[in-house]
């Protein structure tokens, strides 16, 4: 039953056993490590999982809250939806506040790479939510920013100016002053683009004494391309001219923006070959927005216009419209290869799906079967052993018979030798033989069944039913023989102290042929169980009949060794 209960766990472990997730968990821990030297290479380490959704909620989620710090920083999509539920929903039972806001975070903009905006804002207010009660301030700021681009996308002008603004009070709470200073640039920008550039510039000088504490210098070089931008807006060339030559001094990727930026000055100001120059200056340096060099085209179109190039001009123009027209196809392709991708992995998703069904499936119907198994087991086992107490009670009932008969039979036969000695009448002398003669037929029945009934006798009953091929050596071992003899001797006390005399001279061969002579074998089954021919049974049993003085007797062979008990 043990051995049945432990294969069928073992079956239904081997079925439900994880995944060995050693070479992901590998890959993950390298990837943390290289997270904030070098984002790029964690970024490539963790994209290479390409399973993900195999793996365990716990890592899973440890995977997502990684790959999208990696792709924050690599300006990078962030995991699919359906990984950051499971994720979010891990860390809501297991994770910390700050944890549970940044993951509902990282949810929102993949639901906003979706074109998922509803459900996006949705995840956005319950990361806040979180983080607020936590107060997770510097978490809460960049959730604050993120819806602000969220209604920014709406064109939700007030919404957008608004969550920028609380956003960069999150910050200041958290003491987080570059971001403190990035928030204040969005919220000029929003104002800016409103024609609210005096309120703009306002939060731009605010932003730039801060980059100016601080000394960073990429913020600087965008907070000063930001002034000099608004400065052109509002008319005051000098203050755009310096502050644009001044994002250029600081360590920035952002450079080529500056460049076009003061070509575009020059050209209002008139100076076109200084336009000429800062134009063609945007289009060696790296470009990061890749709206820029579309821009340069434009810019450059409007510079041969005012030379007088007009034709010239034209072709710029014509170029610019290309341009434009070969970016808004690219963008229709790559969101036809990333709804493509994004397909393919709900696909991927309904396989697995499918395949964890089959499995429970699976291991349901083993655990059924199994559960069957042992009902079925248990109840032939709680029925062999009722049928076995039975037994046992029957056989102690039938030993306390045995035991009063024999006393009943024992005082019987001196009854007997008391009245013949006195000389009583016949017919009461009649009478006790005949009670003397019913008490001993139902003694041997007792013990005729009690030995059929014992385990040694139904286990030498069934070796004696079938040939063992190969076998040279006798079916019985010496502890079944001394069973048997145990047996033996206790229901038939008598036959105990007729082997101990052994007047006849029985060898101890012919003695255990004798014990074994009660079970009332046929030839064949005793050739079978001792393993010899059934010639030499037939020999054996005449030599014992010669010595026990039966021969030529019509007496089966048990009847003959009864009849000496008998008679003693």
């Amino acid at each position: 039953m043990k051995n049945i209960l432990s294969l069928l766990l073992l079956s239904v472990m081997f079925i439900t056993a994880c995944r060995n997730e050693s070479t992901e968990r590998q890959l993950i821990n390298e990837a943390e490590a290289l997270l904030e030297t070098r984002p790029d290479s964690a970024y490539v380490l963790l994209d290479s999982i390409t399973m993900a959704d195999n793996l365990s909620d716990k890592l899973l989620a440890r995977w997502c809250m990684l790959y999208g710090k990696a792709a924050d920083k690599v300006f990078e999509d962030m995991p699919y939806v359906s990984q950051l539920l499971r994720a979010r929903a891990w860390y809501e039972k297991h994770g910390t506040p700050y944890e549970q806001a940044q993951i509902g975070l990282f949810l929102g903009r993949s639901y906003v790479e979706d074109r998922e905006y509803k459900k996006a804002m949705d995840a956005y207010v319950q990361a806040l939510n979180v983080a607020e009660n936590a107060e997770e301030y510097n978490v809460a700021g960049y959730i604050c920013s993120y819806m602000g681009d969220l209604y920014d996308l709406k064109g939700f002008f007030q919404e957008t100016f608004d969550k920028y603004n609380e956003s960069a009070d999150y910050f200041l709470k958290a003491d987080n002053k570059r971001s403190y200073a990035l928030a204040l640039k969005f919220m000029a920008q929003t104002l800016a683009f409103e024609d609210s550039c005096s309120l703009a510039l306002d939060y731009l000088l605010k932003a730039d004494s801060i980059v100016t504490s601080i000394q960073d210098s990429s913020v600087m070089s965008t907070i000063a391309n930001g002034l000099g931008n608004v400065y052109r807006m509002l008319g005051d060339t000098d203050k755009a001219e310096k502050y644009l030559l001044r994002s250029l001094e600081a360590d920035s990727l952002e450079k080529a923006t500056s460049y076009l930026a003061l070509s575009e000055l020059y050209m209002d100001m008139g100076e076109l070959d200084k336009a000429r120059l800062y134009l063609s200056k945007s289009r060696i340096e790296p470009i990061t927005n890749q709206n820029t060099p579309i821009a340069s085209l434009y810019a450059e179109h409007e510079i041969e216009k005012k030379y007088g190039n007009i034709e010239f001009a034209l072709s710029i123009l014509e170029q610019y419209v290309e341009k434009i027209d070969s970016f808004y196809d690219s963008t229709i392709n790559l969101d036809i290869l990333d709804a493509e991708k994004r397909y393919n992995h709900v696909l991927l998703l309904n396989e697995n799906a499918r395949l964890h069904n089959n499995n429970l499936i699976i291991i349901i119907t083993i655990i059924g079967i199994g559960s069957l198994l042992c009902i079925i087991i248990l109840f032939y086992n709680n029925r062999k052993n009722k049928m076995l107490y039975i037994q046992e009670v029957k056989l102690k009932e039938d030993e306390e018979r045995i035991a009063v008969l024999s006393y009943e039979l024992e005082k019987n036969k001196k009854e007997i030798i008391i009245q013949q000695s006195i000389h009583d009448s016949e017919s009461k002398l009649n009478l006790i033989k005949d009670d003397v003669l019913k008490i001993e037929k139902e003694l041997n029945l007792l013990r005729d069944e009690k030995i059929k009934n014992s385990t040694i006798v139904k286990k030498i009953i069934k070796l004696s039913s079938k040939v063992v091929a190969g076998n040279k050596e006798s079916l019985l071992t010496n502890r079944d023989w001394r069973n048997l003899m145990e047996l033996i001797n206790h229901t038939y006390r008598s036959f105990n102290d007729f082997i101990s005399d052994n007047s006849h001279g029985l060898t101890p061969t012919e003695i255990q042929y004798c014990y074994l002579s009660f079970l009332k074998l046929d030839i064949s089954s005793e050739a079978i169980l001792l393993n010899i021919n059934p010639e030499s049974i037939s020999k054996r049993r005449l030599r014992i009949r010669q010595k026990l003085g039966y021969t030529g007797s019509e007496l089966s062979f048990y009847d003959c060794v009864f009849k000496c008990l008998v008679i003693r």
